[in-house]
This record gives structure tokens, C-alpha cells and sequence, in this order.
């Protein structure tokens, strides 16, 4: 096969590696002097050659098993175990270090990365006056504004050049270039949210995270030589090599739950248990895909760490600081991620497709935007491995609740079909992922009630297939005004019998939970709308567009009350443009209840919808949400 993917050509970004340190130089004034200590002679003789302070602990000190090293002692010194005090000869004071021990990093400092000095920072909070980015205006755009969605120069984003798949290997793509060592050190104000998380999450919090990781490592696939076992507390540390990465991946796991998945539930988590195994079935560092992975989640950890300082508001500098990592590790993602691609075991692999996924997560919540190269990729990896049914075809996993092989594969191919569908509402384009002229792989499933998207994505899973259909009979109808000034009465004929359709989703069914029946309706109203606006061409103060934009709203304040608001972003972009009035402030209330499940992409939503307000209030010609987004050249991936 041979999808005749033109070649593109792209600028390969010279970005740190995500596992690299590099020791910052230390600021010493000419007039300082070391103060003269008088050294111990009863300390091991590791630290006495190294010259360090030993704490004397016993049958190994604390400073060789930080370090890793070898603790001898001298003959004839017992080596009984210490009962964690130690005793010094009366009138004689401890032992101070003469020098610092050299393979310790230096004490990081408080400022920002500076490894991204070019990045547009759109980390604004909200403001009374509504803002949209302009790429036109530049810099006069109103950077800078904390909490507004951020920016990113298209100019920094990869091209991807895809293999043909009868053959191995993806010509024409250059090396992944060599990374230099680099400490991505916590600014002060990741300090601050790690111990905000920890006090929030309880004593139990981080055992809880240690649990997750230590039920994962079994489940991960077969480590080409021994495992090597952690030496320190924290299982990751072989897998994610800097305190930094390990302050993420907790993040991750910790949070993924509640801004991932919109009906929350301890057991299982589908994200980590589906991706975590792929990042642990590596040593860091060995393969171009994992590494994809690793840094993806990462970037997701990050831009929600960056989003939290922000609306927090008391430490700017870090959520900065946090917005630059996150924006470090999707770059990192992307060009391993090309770098994998290289090869047709790459374009193969699991962790690829999963990497793709965790960069569209990544866009969602930098606020929207540069996703459809991303998209393309990650469709384009699965119709490389035979598409969807291909995938589906093997037998299902026998093991209760393991997210692996066919199940892990059910998982991506239903996230990529809810990105692809909320991506194309705003494209105008025809969904594909569920092109039954294709493959009727989601219809045709033998395994339905082992669906995802329930739970992740609060909508029935048969209702997605009537909801790619709204969105490719709005680009039918859009093709078709653009031809003619009458719409075409198929086109009329096919919008009644989807608005009768979308009409019976509505209906409470027993067997739904509440927030799967919540959905349902709350979309299938939002679709009515749409029907009947764009092709029907009904005045938005009808009172069947009013009567669905307050259905709409009242529900996805109760989902937002219950803390299951994610992915209900559109359906309050479609009812909140269409409030006059005092029934505005509904919208504002439900955006901010939605605040505490997701990120930017929150403030991308409420600034087009205020600027929608501002141009129905003002008579502007084009006032509707899809006019707003053109003439600011916006697309936004939101879900």
C-alpha cells in the first residue's frame, strides 16, 4: 500500500534531551573564603579519600548509599548497624565536609529554564476584556496576559514524512540530532505546587502514586536483560532519571483521572494503566517510540502544573517556567516520535501511536492549537498497521481488567476517533476515523461492551457514529452553500431525519449512568442546534434554539458540580453563543466551574464565546462562533 504522502521538509529543532543534567556555574566572589574544618578520622574510608562529611552510619553511611558507592571501613572498626544517632567524644564537635562532593549537582536556582528562548508565552489570566490571538498582531496581541491560552510559532513545529508501508524504513528524514546535557531544575514555583499537591492529596498521596507504578511494572513487556532494582524509594528512578521527571510522572498519574476521564473512578485507570507499561518495558533512552511516550506524558504532567500556578496567580515565574517544559517535552515527543517513524517497526509500534496521542492531549490543553499535522500522523499509523479492524482482529486479552494487546489498542483507536470527530466540528471536514465506506470497524465490533468511551468521554459509544454524521452532513451543507445560494434538498431532507434521530438520544434510558445519559443529551441538543442554525438557518432567539442552549447549559452545570465536566467543551461553546443578557452569566459560571477540571483550553472556549457576544452586540455581520474562529485564524482542537 501507498498513501502518496508528499514529502515535507522541516528544520529539525536542536532541543535538550529530557534525561540530561547540566551543573549550572556557581557565582564566587572573589573576597569569600572557606572556613578551615577539622575533619573526622573516624568516618568511612569512601568519604574520607572523596574528602565529604560521613555521618558514620553503620554497615553503610547514608552519603555512599545516596551516591551508590562502595562503604569500607577501616580494620578493626565495628560494623554493627547504628541506631540512627551518633555520639561524638565529649568537648570535640561533628565533622564538617572540607569540599562538596562532586558528584552531587549544584544547588538549583530559582530561575526559569532558559532552553526555549524563542517560545510566544500566552500564560495570561483571564481578563474582563475578551482576547483572541491574532497572528497578524503579534506581539501587540496582548502576550504575556496570565492564564490565556498560549501561543505556539508554527515555525518550531516538526513536518512528518510517513513510510510507505510495503517497504521498511521512512526515506528522506534527517537523524535525530544529538541533545546536549541540560538540568531542567524546578523554579521556585514547582516547589511550591508539589507541596500544595502533597497537602491536598493527604499523607497517602504519594504511596497511593507508588502503588500504581509498582501494580504497573509487572504488567510492562519483557526488559531486555535484567531488571535492575531500585535502589532508592521511588520505583521510577531507572525509568524516569531526575527528580523533575519523577515530580511529572507522579503528576500524571495522580491527575490523570480527573482531567482525562469524565466519569472518574479509582478502578482501573484506563490512561496509566494503558500507557505506563509501554514507558517501563525500556531502559530510558533505548528506543525512539518510548522515549515518544515518556516525554508526551511528561508534557502533559507539565502544561497542568503550568495551568495550576497560573490560575493560582502567586507564582508567575513558575508557571512560566512549568509552560516552557511542557512545550521542551512536546518537541522532544515530536522529534522522537520522527525519529521512530524511520523505521517500519516504528510506524508498528504501540508506543508510537501512543505518543501521537499524548501530543494531541498536550495541544488540547496548551489551548487547541498546531494539532492537525499531529492528527494526520496518528491516523496515518493506523491505517500503516491495516487500520482499525486490523487492529481489532486478534483475540481479546483473557485477563480480567489488563489493558494490553487488543484492549490497549481499542483504547487509542477510540480516543483518536473522539479527537478526530472534535476535531473535524471545527475543521469542517468530514470525519474519517468512522467512514463506514472505509471500514464499519466501530459498528461491526464483536467486543462493544469493552468500550472506552464511556467512561472517558461521558457519551454512549453507539451515539458517536450519529455524531460524526452531524458533523459531515454540516460540511456537506457547507460545500454545498459555497456552490449555490439554495441548499440542496437532500441536504434539508437528510437534516430533518438527523434532528428526529438525535431527538431520541434524549430519552432517559436505565441502563445509562447519569453522566453517560447527561452526555448524550447534552450533545444531542448541541447537534440539534447546529442543525438548526447552520442548515435550517433558524434566528438564534428562537425559542427551540433558547429552550436546547438552557438544557444544554443546566446539565453541564451539573456535570461540572459533580466533578464530571471534562469534555463538554463544544456543547457550551454552540448554547453559551447563543445567550443574551443577564442568561450570559450562566455561561461565565459554567466556565468557571470547568476551570478546576482542565486547562488553557478552558480560555480559548470563553474567549471565543465572548467574542461572539461582542459581535452580536455590536451588529456585526459575522457573528457566529465558526466566523469568529476564521477570521482570527483559530482551529482549536477542543473536546
Amino acid at each position: 500500500m501507498n498513501y502518496n504522502i508528499a514529502p515535507q521538509y522541516y528544520n529539525m529543532p536542536q532541543i535538550p534531551n529530557s534525561h540530561s543534567v547540566v551543573t549550572a556555574p556557581r557565582q564566587e566572589t572573589s573576597q569569600r573564603k572557606r572556613p578551615k574544618y577539622t575533619r573526622s578520622k573516624t568516618g568511612c574510608l569512601t568519604c574520607r579519600i572523596k574528602k565529604i562529611k560521613c555521618d558514620e552510619t553503620k554497615p553503610a553511611c547514608i552519603r555512599c548509599t545516596h551516591g551508590q558507592r562502595d562503604c569500607t571501613w577501616p580494620e578493626g572498626v565495628p560494623t554493627a548497624p547504628n541506631e540512627g544517632s551518633r555520639s561524638h567524644n565529649v568537648g570535640s564537635r561533628p565533622s564538617s565536609a572540607g569540599s562538596s562532593e562532586t558528584s552531587m549537582p549544584p544547588t538549583r536556582d530559582h530561575t526559569p529554564p532558559k532552553f526555549l528562548p524563542d517560545l510566544d508565552l500566552l500564560a495570561s489570566r483571564r481578563n474582563s476584556e475578551p482576547f483572541i490571538y491574532n497572528p497578524s498582531l503579534g506581539d501587540q496581541a496582548g502576550l504575556g496576559r496570565r492564564g490565556s491560552a498560549p501561543h505556539v510559532d508554527p515555525a518550531s513545529l516538526l513536518e512528518y514524512n510517513l513510510p510507505d508501508p510495503t517497504i521498511g524504513g521512512m526515506p528522506g528524514m534527517p537523524e535525530l540530532p544529538p541533545y546536549p546535557r541540560q538540568d531542567l531544575g524546578y523554579s521556585g514555583g514547582t516547589r511550591q505546587l508539589i507541596h500544595s499537591n502533597s497537602s491536598r492529596r493527604g499523607p497517602s498521596g504519594l504511596q497511593r502514586t507508588n502503588d500504581q507504578f509498582m501494580n504497573v511494572l509487572p504488567m510492562a513487556a519483557q526488559w531486555p536483560g535484567p531488571i535492575p532494582m531500585p535502589t532508592s524509594l521511588d520505583p521510577l528512578e531507572p525509568f524516569f532519571q531526575n527528580p523533575q521527571e519523577r515530580n511529572l510522572i507522579h503528576h500524571y498519574c495522580d491527575n490523570s483521572l480527573s482531567i482525562i476521564v469524565a466519569a472518574p473512578s479509582e478502578n482501573p485507570n484506563p490512561i496509566v494503566a494503558a500507557n505506563l507499561p509501554l514507558v517501563l518495558s525500556q531502559p530510558a533512552g533505548s528506543s525512539s517510540d518510548t522515549e515518544a511516550l515518556r516525554s508526551g506524558l511528561m508534557s502533559v504532567a507539565a502544561i497542568h502544573q503550568s495551568y495550576l500556578l497560573a490560575r493560582g496567580g502567586s507564582t508567575p515565574d513558575g508557571a512560566d517556567a512549568m509552560l516552557r517544559i511542557a512545550q521542551h517535552h512536546r518537541m522532544n515527543s515530536k522529534a522522537h516520535l520522527a525519529n521512530a517513524c524511520k523505521t517500519a517497526a516504528g510506524t508498528r509500534s504501540d508506543a508510537s501511536l501512543a505518543a501521537s496521542l499524548a501530543i494531541a492531549l498536550t495541544d488540547i490543553f496548551l489551548g487547541g492549537r498546531n494539532w492537525s499535522k499531529n492528527m494526520d500522523l496518528a491516523k496515518t499509523l493506523v491505517r500503516v498497521r491495516g487500520g482499525p479492524s486490523a487492529l481489532l482482529g486478534r483475540s481479546y486479552p483473557s485477563t480480567p481488567g489488563a489493558i494490553e494487546g487488543i484492549s490497549r489498542n481499542r483504547l487509542f483507536l477510540e480516543i483518536l476517533t473522539v479527537y478526530d470527530v472534535a476535531g473535524c466540528i471545527v475543521s469542517g471536514e468530514e470525519v474519517t476515523m468512522l467512514d463506514p465506506g472505509v471500514d464499519n470497524w466501530w459498528l461491526e465490533d464483536a467486543y462493544p461492551n469493552s468500550s472506552w468511551v464511556e467512561p472517558l468521554f461521558g457519551i454512549s459509544r453507539p451515539f458517536l457514529p450519529l455524531l460524526a454524521k452531524l458533523v459531515s452532513l454540516l460540511s456537506r451543507a457547507k460545500r454545498e452553500r459555497d456552490r449555490a445560494p439554495v441548499m440542496n434538498i437532500d441536504i434539508i431532507e437528510d437534516c430533518h431525519e438527523l434532528y428526529s434521530d438525535l431527538e431520541g438520544w434524549t430519552e432517559n434510558l436505565s441502563d445509562l449512568s447519569a453522566r453517560v445519559h447527561a452526555g448524550n443529551t447534552i450533545y444531542a441538543k448541541g447537534g440539534q442546534m447546529m442543525l438548526l442554525r447552520e442548515i435550517l438557518k433558524i434566528d438564534p432567539m428562537d425559542p427551540m434554539v433558547q429552550e436546547r442552549a438552557h438544557v444544554v447549559l443546566d446539565l453541564c452545570s451539573e456535570c461540572a458540580g459533580s466533578k464530571m465536566g471534562v469534555d463538554l467543551i463544544w456543547p457550551v461553546i454552540i448554547a453559551g453563543s447563543h445567550m443574551y443578557g443577564d442568561d450570559r452569566a450562566k455561561v461565565l459560571d459554567v466556565f468557571e466551574a470547568f476551570r478546576t477540571q482542565c486547562c488553557y483550553e478552558i480560555d480559548t472556549a470563553e474567549q471565543v464565546v465572548r467574542q461572539v457576544w461582542k459581535r452580536r452586540d455590536q451588529g456585526h455581520p459575522r457573528p457566529e462562533w465558526r466566523h469568529v474562529m476564521k477570521d482570527f485564524s483559530m482551529r482549536p482542537l477542543l473536546v
